[in-house]
């Protein structure tokens, strides 16, 4: 395994437990966590695998599969996550339901690895594959969270706070 594997995985590790593990908790809705790390994810991922060489049909159709099941995934962990208003500000918490959607994601992803790695394919049980599962699906929670927190348009670092 390449050192930029693992380094990809390792990072994928860290930001979904540190996702997860201050989720639990309830935390202010901010910009910059909800938009900013699913994008930064997704962009670094599709860079790493514009530059990979050898990819082929096998390859492709894990990739989907992994990112479907991330994109599915964060809808439900999106519409599982509890919202509260306090002080003028929103916050969120994902309780059990959707710690345990969040570990039958992890499952999936790490057992498509598994199979890309056995069938020999290159990307899908590399990092930017993962980069991008993780990254699609904090997207479809942070796409789930706008469409039930209220108005689309928000200022400011901190969702809903009152002005």
């Amino acid at each position: 395994m390449q050192t930029s594997t693992v380094l990809n995985v390792l990072l994928a590790v860290a930001v979904v437990g540190a996702f997860v593990v201050r989720r639990l908790r309830w935390q202010p809705v901010t910009t910059t966590e909800v938009w900013g790390t699913p994008l930064i994810l997704l962009l670094i991922g599709a860079v790493q695998l514009r530059h990979a060489t050898g990819i082929d049909g096998v390859d492709l159709a894990l990739v989907t599969a992994g990112t479907l099941i991330s994109l599915a995934a964060g809808a439900l962990t999106g519409r599982l996550t509890r919202l509260r208003r306090a002080d003028g500000v929103l916050y969120q918490r994902i309780g059990g339901a959707g710690l345990a959607v969040w570990v039958g994601a992890f499952l999936a992803r790490a057992a498509l690895s598994v199979v890309g790695y056995a069938t020999g394919t290159t990307v899908t049980s590399g990092g930017p594959a993962m980069l991008m599962s993780v990254g699609a699906n904090l997207l479809a929670v942070t796409l789930v969270l706008t469409a039930r927190s209220g108005p689309a348009h928000r200022t400011g670092t901190e969702w809903g706070r009152d002005s």
